[in-house]
């Protein structure tokens, strides 16, 4: 780690390396791995990624190290130009990662869900959402058109002001606010015109909230 802060980046990754060889379930050295391989500028993310996938199920950073992996490739998603099957691999790490490695917080895959479906909105004007929701896990909420998904979105921002209005940072309510404001900018229009027109999917979006809850999340 002293290597790492020194910017001495060959001798620390040969340092965390040592470490996680010696021991996989050291989840901090595999982390250290992944952090001097993300900042090298000859460094690869898939050197990180690999780092990470060998933390084994039984350590207790798999749920960390789980997630990282799905924020990493999300990062990739929004590259230039953007890497779309990592964006569908993020996306389909998701069901395994809220179900079976650990991520329970509702907060934390509220945040997580809204991070990737934001990314894929904006990719859909150049694939067809079906690219990206082919075959996702059926415990996950899969928008069926790009107005499901846009409508999806705005909730989840919604969701994302809640937190940030409940939180106690000193800037929460512009934090809720800028949040609201792009929930506003994403969802579909007519979306308040419900009563005059059903067709517009209240249905849809009924099941979608109802799939966000924290109740159902943890079932």
């Amino acid at each position: 780690y002293c290597a790492e802060l020194e910017r001495d980046r060959p001798q620390a990754l040969r340092l965390y390396d040592a470490v996680r060889r010696r021991n996989h379930s050291l989840g901090g050295a595999a982390f250290g791995c992944a952090r001097v391989l993300l900042a090298e500028a000859s460094g690869t993310p898939d050197a990180a990624l690999a780092a990470l996938e060998l933390v084994p199920a039984h350590s207790r950073h798999l749920t960390a190290a789980r997630t990282a992996i799905v924020r990493i490739k999300a990062a990739r998603a929004r590259n230039s130009p953007p890497d779309d099957d990592a964006l569908k691999d993020a996306l389909h790490r998701l069901g395994p990662l809220f179900h079976e490695h650990g991520l329970t917080d509702h907060r934390s895959r509220h945040r997580l869900e809204t991070e990737l479906w934001e990314t894929v909105l904006e990719r859909v004007p150049h694939r067809p959402l079906a690219d990206f929701t082919a075959q996702l896990d059926g415990r996950l909420t899969a928008p069926e058109s790009p107005r499901e998904l846009a409508d999806m979105l705005s909730l989840l921002y919604r969701g994302l002001a809640d937190q940030a209005r409940r939180s106690d940072l000193p800037d929460s309510n512009e934090i809720a606010e800028a949040l609201i404001d792009r929930a506003n900018s994403v969802r579909p229009l007519g979306f308040r015109h419900d009563r005059r027109h059903p067709w517009l999917g209240k249905a849809h979006r009924q099941r979608i909230r109802d799939r966000l809850s924290p109740r159902s999340s943890s079932k």
